[in-house]
C-alpha cells in the first residue's frame, strides 16, 4: 500500500509544477490574443478611416483636375 502513495506521491510531484506552468502559459496566451484581437480591431479602424480619406483625397484631386480644364479653357 505505501508504495502506491509513494508512487502517487511521486508522479504528483513531477506532474503539478507541469500542471501550474500550463495553466500560467494559458493565461497568459488568453491575455495576448485579448490584445491581439484589440489590435486588429483598431487596425481594422484605422483601414476604413483610411480608405474613407483616400476616396475623399481622390475626389479632391478629380474636382481640381476639373477645375484647372475649365481655367485652362
Amino acid at each position: 500500500m505505501s508504495c502506491v502513495v509513494c508512487s502517487f506521491y511521486n508522479v504528483f510531484c513531477e506532474v503539478e509544477p507541469k500542471r501550474l506552468a500550463l495553466e500560467a502559459a494559458n493565461q497568459q496566451l488568453s491575455a495576448a490574443q485579448e490584445k491581439l484581437r484589440q489590435i486588429q480591431n483598431k487596425i481594422q479602424s484605422l483601414e476604413e478611416a483610411l480608405a474613407k480619406l483616400t476616396a475623399e483625397f481622390e475626389q479632391a484631386t478629380a474636382d481640381k483636375l476639373k477645375c484647372q480644364q475649365v481655367i485652362w479653357l
